[in-house]
């Protein structure tokens, strides 16, 4: 090792812990979008095939330390953290006040439902809002997740891992 290589503090475990989520976060993308009950087509294993490289080498240059693609690591992360769980309360929001709609449902001149088959679909609403209640929980611990990772990135520790690896890259920094 050389004296420059000996300045650089070590690799914040905060920079670990965002590339282990977004690595994680990607596999559960490709599970559930790429991997179909049925044949997997070519344009879309491409696809997944482009996609996976560029994040790829994306995460490549946050773990050693890029300041842009960190920066742009913090803003995707809390926009991620922001937009899931307040993506998924507008819309249990939406559903738990929208549920008057069934009225504009069963009155509307060309609508396909008749008054009896509105009121078995929105019949069993506490059993539809646990169901709801279970299938968005995930997401909002998702977005909290990210959130929280975000900030992690913006922390000083991280910060002065990125100047010092930036300093030590260049060429005058030995003089």
């Amino acid at each position: 090792m050389t004296s420059e290589s000996s300045a650089v503090p070590p690799r914040p475990w905060e920079v670990v812990a965002v590339l282990f989520w977004v690595g994680l976060s990607w596999v559960a993308v490709i599970m559930f979008n790429f991997v179909p009950p049925d044949a997997i087509t070519g344009k879309d294993m491409s696809y997944m095939l482009i996609s996976t490289v560029i994040l790829g080498l994306w995460m490549w240059r946050v773990w050693h330390g890029g300041p842009m693609a960190v920066g742009y690591m913090q803003k995707l992360l809390s926009g991620l953290g922001v937009f899931a769980p307040g993506g998924v309360l507008l819309l249990v929001a939406f559903l738990q006040n929208g549920f008057e709609m069934r009225g504009i449902l069963e009155d509307w001149p060309a609508s396909p439902y008749s008054r009896s088959e509105s009121r078995e679909v929105f019949e069993d609403w506490p059993a539809l809002q646990f169901r709801l209640a279970v299938r968005t929980l995930p997401l909002i611990v998702y977005g909290v997740v990210s959130f929280t990772l975000s900030r992690m990135l913006g922390r000083p520790i991280v910060r002065a891992w990125i100047s010092a690896r930036a300093d030590a890259g260049r060429p005058d920094a030995g003089a």
